[in-house]
């Protein structure tokens, strides 16, 4: 399945589970998905991952492809499965999984794709397949809620906080992607969104968005500099992003700000 550029709205219920492998893309797209309630960023890369949604999953997606991509979508009907095997039972204990990077889940949905293309399609076969791909997928389910439960009350441990700590501070002038940030503290993005905000107090954007504004200040009470050459060197875009970036966490300008701040130097090298 290919998907040209251009944004995009989902919003419905599986009937179906649902697996997602991402095989090609030319420039990784923008996506934010809410499963049963529970917001998910994707700011790209999702080339080479697998998302699983399943059955009865609440699914919102709002997505904008910056470029072509082809994706293998895998829909497993276990109404229909249970009518053709008498032994077959519904997994339970299901939970979706978004830009998963499991090697063997990946090479299973390959496979499936290359066996549905063949002109003798072995249907039992494919029916095997596809039950090992829902065991992985609810064994995979059940590690992630295991490590998380494992996880301090902070949500994330005092070197694992210091990590992402150091890595955000050091990457602030390029684009910090939650994929990244999971994979730094060997997270699911789909629990560490919940891990980073109960450690933080609040959410991995807006810490980020916060760090970027704390730096520019920094800047601009060190040296004149021009606005923009701070902006870009913080990660921004333009001006005008950091402008408004920067409205929304102190209230006021930049110009004003740092008007503020020189007003403020001013008067205490003149008390001195």
């Amino acid at each position: 399945m290919s998907e040209p550029e251009q944004p995009y709205r989902q919003e419905l219920v599986h009937c179906r589970h649902v697996f997602v492998l991402w095989e090609a893309e030319i420039k990784p797209g923008a996506a934010e998905f809410i499963l049963n309630g529970r917001r998910v960023v994707r700011p790209g890369k999702a080339l080479g991952s697998v998302d699983f949604r399943p059955a009865g999953v609440e699914f919102i997606a709002n997505v904008h492809q910056s470029g072509l991509t082809q994706r293998t979508v895998l829909t497993i009907d276990e109404t229909a499965l249970a009518r053709l095997s008498m032994a077959f039972q519904p997994l339970s204990d299901l939970v979706p999984m978004m830009t998963e990077r499991n090697a063997f889940l990946v090479s299973l949905l390959r496979h499936i794709a290359q066996v549905a293309e063949t002109p003798e399609l072995n249907s039992l076969h494919v029916e095997a397949l596809a039950l090992t791909c829902l065991h992985e997928a609810r064994n995979l389910g059940l590690q992630h809620s295991a490590r998380v439960s494992a996880l301090p009350k902070s949500g994330l441990s005092s070197f694992q906080a210091k990590q992402l700590v150091r890595y955000i501070d050091e990457h602030l002038s390029t684009d910090i992607h939650l994929i990244d940030l999971a994979n730094l503290v060997s997270l699911s993005p789909y629990y560490f969104s919940r891990s980073f905000t109960i450690a933080f107090g609040v959410s991995p954007y807006h810490y980020i968005l916060t760090r970027r504004i704390d730096r520019a200040k920094e800047m601009m009470m060190k040296r004149d500099a021009n606005l923009l050459e701070i902006a870009i060197s913080v990660g921004f875009a333009g001006s005008s992003q950091f402008s408004r970036a920067f409205r929304k966490i102190t209230g006021t300008t930049p110009s004003h700000w740092r008007g503020q701040a020189g007003e403020a130097r001013s008067f205490l090298h003149e008390a001195r």
